[in-house]
């Protein structure tokens, strides 16, 4: 399982971890932890809380084309992709 959050350094010297991150581990279980300090964006913080959402959404968007993975290249799946862009109504 792959658990990804922002947390933050508090003044005691603990991390923070989010509730819902705690919630979906159990107690005792050993993790791994990689720290990696963001570059904040001084820009970005000026934005809305919508206008971020929507970067970030972009951000996270699933990449338009070819996927990389080979495997993940199907010619049935591709040509069923490209009738359904082509042909929408039959779809």
């Amino acid at each position: 399982m792959e658990i990804e959050y922002i947390g933050e350094l508090l003044p005691d010297g603990h991390l923070s971890i989010e509730p819902e991150v705690v919630d979906r581990l159990e107690k005792g279980v050993k993790v791994k932890i990689i720290i990696e300090i963001p570059v904040i964006d001084e820009k970005r913080e000026m934005l809305s809380p919508a206008a971020k959402r929507l970067v970030a959404s972009m951000e996270n968007a699933k990449a338009i084309g070819l996927p990389s993975d080979p495997q993940e290249i199907s010619h049935s799946k591709l040509a069923e992709e490209q009738m359904e862009e082509k042909f929408p109504w039959l779809g």
